[in-house]
């Protein structure tokens, strides 16, 4: 197995995945807000 060859443990390869699938639902969460902010200044937010 991949893990055995890298010297780490099969439960931190898990937990290493199961928080990076967290915080890319919160990216994308804070993403769509960012989004509509800045839809709704009519583009002119940021620049």
């Amino acid at each position: 197995m991949v893990c055995e060859a890298f010297g780490v443990s099969r439960s931190s390869y898990y937990e290493h995945r199961r928080k990076r699938s967290c915080i890319d639902v919160e990216r994308f969460t804070l993403r769509a807000a960012v989004n509509r902010l800045f839809t709704k200044s009519r583009s002119s937010a940021g620049s």
